[in-house]
């Protein structure tokens, strides 16, 4: 049997706990989107709702990123303050992205394949695997195919 070699975020980022972090630790106010039905939900904070906790350690609910345009953003608290300072060198980009009438939304940020199968063919690797709206199979194939001798990294960057 085959298998790909599994790609930690260490293997990509000498830092890799912070880029983690951001992902698997929400901040109190983030929006989250359920993997089952993409409804929105305010993560509360740790221990203070278990429910959401739960369902953050089974991918239930991923944190998300912003398609910026008009509107209401969702976070809320040091979520918001955290996300508006990291985009702050963008503001010519977000107000033109506002101007041009895009709506202001959520996408996940994690996205787990629970479908994935497949299969070598001679030489060729065939993939099948469905995705979400507004997911790019591209995006997929290229988390797929990343090494850690792809990256640059040299095997004592750890």
């Amino acid at each position: 049997a085959h298998s790909f070699p599994t790609r930690r975020s260490s293997d990509l980022f000498p830092s890799h706990d912070k880029a983690a972090d951001c992902l698997l630790q929400p901040m109190v106010g983030e929006c989250l989107i359920s993997t089952q039905n993409a409804e929105k939900f305010c993560y509360a904070g740790a221990g203070k709702s278990s429910m959401q906790d739960l369902q953050l350690q089974y991918r239930q609910l991923v944190t998300s990123g912003p398609m910026w345009g008009r509107g209401e953003n969702l976070l809320k608290n040091k979520a918001l303050e955290w996300e508006i300072d990291a985009l702050s060198d963008f503001s010519a980009w977000l107000n033109s992205l506002e101007l041009t009438g895009m709506q202001m939304d959520r996408r996940p940020a994690l996205l787990t394949l629970h479908d994935l199968r497949w299969r070598w063919l001679n030489q060729s690797l065939e993939l099948q695997f469905s995705l979400p709206a507004g997911c790019y199979a591209t995006s997929v194939i290229r988390e797929l195919i990343i090494t850690k001798e792809n990256t640059g990294l040299d095997e004592d960057s750890d």
